[in-house]
């Protein structure tokens, strides 16, 4: 059976590897595994989006769902409208991909991904799929409803002010007002750019925007927050007279932050930030095995409880729901706040954040955390993993964690992770040292090494 969903929904080239007919199909089996009669929808501003929903929607009438049309919001936004109104939804999004790229993400009626159990059942439903024949296979397999029962449309512009209103609750809005922050954001031109001026408002913060134009082409940089691609921000800020800067990705579900001076500060700096600001003694707080130990020895020193998950925002919000833990997060900038909904969530991240800052000040807080670099790099290469695992550990270490491929402690301060790719071929490097002329030397050694590149 294909794979449909990667680690965060449906993604492909449109009208290359994903035609019109594929978003159509997927409202029709979208339809028949959803028991809820009313579906939210929203879409990131990409230029294919038009297209997408229009087909996905055909799909999804025609198996008599009505349809709540969202406009264009970041996608925890979506999230939170679905927690709220108890309607599952669909993202029309390509994430940080870029611009030629969209694809679906699917929302439960509680604000959480897709379970299991229905990512399952549509992932057999299309594979079973034959739409051009006779009309009694087609009523076997999909859910058709009776013309006179087909779904309509409904427009709702309440999205953008029900998702910043639930942020500015959970936060000390009053001592970030008195902080007179001023901050400079970057919404790539994607879907913040419909809800971080209203959320700058509403905190109190002074605006310095940037890219703030909704343009689906995403043509100042690339829709991921990467150090590289973001060149031109860091730039832009230190021209500014800012406290900090935030950059969003295209759909708003992770953001990274900056500092006055250019440093780029993603998960494994705002994490620890938030932790020191927010948690207490006793509390828990989830990572996956690619982070930096900066946050599991600000736990530690804090007395917060360091749970560690595989890659992916599904493994750390099962995680998190398990350990009942307060905040979880990525080192790619996806922030988890449990006490507002369980997904990534740069609108909350960027609250939070701006918090700690009223509270510390932003020089005190990165003086604070543990100097250690990090980086990541990928290799194409068709080896198996086996064979990389076996000449990783002829490498003297003090330890091996298996958790999401392997990850080699060399010593208290250097590791190094090697995990495949489960969608491309594709190897995933991930590593760690105590300076980056140490940690460039780990990364290509290991790269050499291992793939021969």
């Amino acid at each position: 059976m294909a794979r449909l969903f990667g680690t965060s929904g449906i993604r492909g080239l449109v009208n290359r590897t994903h035609y019109p007919d594929f978003y159509l199909h997927m409202g029709l089996v979208f339809g028949t595994v959803l028991k809820n009669k009313k579906v939210a929808m929203a879409g990131d501003g990409r230029v294919t989006m038009p297209m997408v929903k229009s087909a996905l929607s055909s799909g999804l009438l025609a198996t008599g769902h009505d349809i709540i049309e969202l406009g264009i919001l970041p996608t925890p936004a979506l999230q939170y409208y679905c927690k709220r109104n108890s309607v599952p939804g669909v993202m029309v999004t390509a994430s940080h991909n870029p611009a030629e790229y969209n694809g679906l993400k699917l929302v439960m009626a509680d604000g959480l991904d897709i379970y299991r159990k229905e990512h399952e059942q549509i992932e057999k439903l299309y594979s079973m799929r034959n739409f051009s024949e006779d009309s009694v296979n087609r009523l076997n397999r999909i859910r058709y409803s009776d013309w006179s029962r087909n779904g309509k449309i409904e427009h709702d512009a309440s999205g953008r002010e029900l998702y910043v209103n639930g942020i500015c609750k959970l936060v000390d809005v009053g001592s970030i007002k008195s902080a007179k922050l001023k901050v400079l954001f970057d919404c790539v031109n994607g879907s913040t750019t419909q809800t971080a001026p209203l959320l700058f408002k509403k905190l109190g913060l002074t605006a310095v925007p940037l890219n703030e134009k909704l343009d689906g082409t995403f043509p100042a940089h690339p829709p991921e927050p990467t150090e590289a691609n973001i060149k031109s921000t860091i730039e832009a800020i230190k021209e500014r007279d800012v406290d900090f800067g935030v950059v969003y990705d295209s759909d708003g579900d992770r953001s990274i932050f900056l500092s006055p001076d250019g440093k780029y500060l993603d998960g494994n700096s705002s994490i620890p930030i938030i932790v020191r600001s927010r948690l207490r003694r006793g509390d828990s707080v989830v990572a996956p095995v690619d982070t930096a130990d900066t946050l599991p020895i600000v736990a530690e020193e804090m007395g917060v409880k360091y749970y560690q998950t595989r890659i992916g925002g599904v493994s750390i919000v099962r995680e998190m729901m398990r350990r009942k833990a307060k905040l979880g997060g990525e080192e790619n900038g996806g922030i988890l706040f449990a006490q507002h909904q369980y997904c990534r969530d740069g609108g909350i991240a960027l609250a939070l954040f701006a918090e700690a800052v009223a509270g510390h000040g932003l020089d005190e807080l990165v003086d604070s955390l543990p100097k250690l670099y990090y980086t990541r790099d990928k290799v194409q290469s068709d080896a198996s993993f086996p064979s990389i695992k076996s000449k990783l550990l002829r490498h003297k270490h003090i330890g091996a964690d298996e958790t999401d491929g392997l990850k080699l402690r060399l010593d208290d301060k250097r590791w190094v992770l090697v995990r495949k790719s489960g969608t491309e071929p594709v190897y995933r490097i991930y590593a760690q040292a105590e300076s980056k002329n140490e940690l460039n030397s780990l990364i290509s050694s290991y790269k050499k090494e291992l793939f021969g590149k």
